[in-house]
């Protein structure tokens, strides 16, 4: 991944030029590049795709399903009829750099903070109200930085289930880097995880979290390369199993995931490579024991193949009542950045959407949020070109599926 940080590092400061542009490029039809088909079957390619008159960075979807967002360097704001109209506020707090993310939880707000690289750290903040009363709950030091990649939520209703997971991240060498958690909806964190520095020459950081809502279970990807690893925890972070990678065609030793998605019935993985014939790897929950015990069969199945289109890792995804969509973002202008979809927890997917950049231009700060209580998934388009970054956000509405 150090390609797309170094990236974000020298062309995404403060004070770059950034333009809302014009979506282009963008082919909604579920005909092109049906990947594995099984259960569920898209019925129609996505309704209209809705251009959006705003550049600001979309977050998350909060426990109230309204849109949060960033807005400008220090603010933050909330849509209620998907982003036609906002609420704002100005954050007060500046020491850790620009608002990043933030998200509403059914006991108040969370709003993370970090500077463009690594150097400044990241604030993890918290108030019961939107618009006041932001207490610190916990930093990053210095060498650490934060990306969407690092941050996994889940409103549950009830106290415990409540989970925001985020994780520390950055190319300082021999450092250990840390995931935070909560599971009250931002009231109280603790310290989950501790990378184990293995080769001090490599990246040790936190790629990304999941929290399993059907078990229970935090699942964990680290890396880089000797430093790799993939873990679970079934008591929220008090001890950890690390799950060993057998043999397997594609001829890797450790995975370093930037994307775990758990199902009722496996787990999916998006390896941190363009140069693996896979974008997502799947490990089924039947072939090892489950509660404390160590795994101790694993077989991987290819879900969804690049061989044909997919040339970069997954970025970004929603999971919602048995859908997922997955963003695979390009990174150059014959790359082409891509939604695929299943309406069957994963066993399933089609490519829905996808776009690309011109000659010249390099595809950046693509995303996905949803779905909000007005039934929206929201995307954005980013493009670089000559230091200067291009932005434009869209919406549209989920799929309807047809069930074999």
């Amino acid at each position: 991944m150090w390609h797309f940080f170094k990236l974000l590092k020298d062309n995404f400061f403060d004070d770059i030029k950034r333009d809302v542009g014009s979506i282009k490029n963008i082919v909604a039809d579920s005909s092109v590049g049906n990947i594995l088909q099984g259960t569920a079957t898209p019925k129609t390619p996505l309704e209209a795709i809705e251009e959006i008159d705003d550049n600001s960075v979309y977050t998350s979807v909060g426990a109230d399903g309204n849109l949060y967002a960033c807005d400008g360097v220090v603010g933050i704001k909330y849509s209620e009829d998907g982003a036609k109209t906002w609420t704002k506020y100005e954050f007060p707090h500046t020491e850790y750099g620009r608002v990043r993310w933030v998200t509403k939880t059914h006991s108040g707000y969370i709003v993370i903070c970090s500077h463009d690289s690594s150097d400044g750290g990241v604030g993890v903040y918290f108030s019961k109200t939107f618009d006041d009363g932001y207490i610190l709950k916990f930093s990053f030091p210095s060498h650490s930085f934060f990306s969407s990649l690092n941050v996994d939520y889940y409103h549950g209703f009830l106290k415990g289930q409540q989970v925001v997971l985020v994780g520390e991240y950055g190319h300082t060498k021999d450092v250990e880097r840390s995931l935070y958690g909560t599971f009250d909806g931002g009231e109280t964190w603790k310290k989950l995880f501790t990378t184990e520095i293995k080769n001090a020459s490599q990246n040790s950081h936190i790629h990304t979290a999941h929290y399993d809502r059907f078990k229970g279970r935090i699942y964990l990807g680290v890396g880089d390369y000797d430093n790799a690893g993939l873990y679970y925890s079934d008591d929220l972070g008090k001890s950890w199993t690390e799950i060993p990678v057998p043999e397997n065609d594609v001829g890797k030793t450790r995975f370093q995931p930037t994307r775990i998605i758990a199902t009722p019935n496996k787990i999916l993985l998006g390896p941190d490579s363009d140069n693996i014939p896979v974008s997502v790897l799947s490990l089924p929950l039947k072939k090892y024991k489950l509660g404390n015990e160590t795994f101790n069969e694993l077989i991987m199945e290819y879900v969804i193949t690049n061989k044909q289109a997919y040339t970069h890792y997954p970025f970004d995804h929603i999971i919602h009542e048995g859908v997922i969509y997955i963003l695979y973002r390009g990174t150059s202008g014959d790359r082409q950045t891509f939604i695929v979809a299943s309406g069957d927890y994963g066993e399933t997917f089609h490519t829905v959407l996808s776009f690309k950049g011109e000659e010249g231009e390099y595809l950046f700060d693509n995303y996905l949020v949803g779905i909000d209580k007005n039934g929206y998934i929201y995307g954005r388009q980013g493009f670089i070109r000559n230091g200067s970054i291009t932005v434009k956000n869209f919406k549209f509405k989920p799929v309807d599926w047809t069930y074999n």
